[in-house]
């Protein structure tokens, strides 16, 4: 009879609890990305020459970065988690999916940008 009121009444399925982590990370992280950058190029920009190898700032804030883009690949498969399980919505799951791999993708372009310029 449960799976019969699941057939007749299709809105009452909830939502992926996968897929709404996926989004909410995937809406986070890009943030805290940003700001993390932002700090780094603000403070460039007050102290000349204090973005280098050995200050201990810097590498800080590399060390946040990287934390924050292996989030991005955590976020990506929360949403495919999401978008596998069955009698689920998975509407937030394909929108995490999305912006996880879209900003995992524009990450891996601008390094490769960076790469190419400085060479």
């Amino acid at each position: 009879m449960q799976d019969d009121l699941k057939k007749v009444n299709p809105s009452k399925k909830k939502h992926s609890g996968f897929g709404i982590a996926s989004f909410i990370l995937s809406v986070i992280v890009p943030i805290l990305l940003f700001i993390t950058i932002y700090s780094v190029i603000l403070l460039e920009n007050l102290k000349r020459g204090v973005i280098n190898e050995g200050n201990e700032f810097t590498t800080t804030m590399r060390v946040i970065a990287f934390i924050l883009f292996i989030t991005a690949f955590i976020a990506a498969g929360l949403g495919v988690a999401g978008l596998t399980q069955k009698e689920r919505k998975k509407i937030f799951a394909v929108i995490g999916t999305f912006f996880s791999v879209s900003l995992i993708v524009l990450v891996i372009l601008s390094f490769m940008i960076l790469l190419t310029s400085a060479s």
